[in-house]
């Protein structure tokens, strides 16, 4: 039984790195800022998209760029974290049901 509590509890330490790591996403990526947009994008904007999954938030600019704000690193570590939460859950459940 031991085997299935640390299988669980690896899994629930990877669940709430997703979620930590999505939170640090939404905070660096600006989106919950109630400043002008003018004040984060660097620039004159034309227009705002985002979406919450996965993480993105860009900015697009008058003179024809755009600027991602969600930092690189956020949307495959919160990935990754939710697949080995998946693996380590069915893991613990094949090791609860052996003899």
């Amino acid at each position: 039984m031991s085997s299935v509590r640390t299988l669980l509890l690896g899994a629930l330490g990877s669940f709430l790195l997703a979620v930590i790591t999505w939170v640090v996403g939404l905070e660096r990526g600006k989106l919950m800022s109630f400043r002008p947009a003018d004040e984060y994008c660097g620039g004159q904007v034309k227009a705002l998209s985002w979406h919450l999954i996965p993480l993105t938030h860009q900015c697009q600019l008058t003179d024809g760029t755009s600027r991602e704000l969600v930092p690189v690193w956020v949307n495959p570590l919160v990935f990754v974290s939710l697949a080995a939460t998946l693996v380590l859950v069915v893991l613990a459940m094949r090791a609860a049901n052996r003899p």
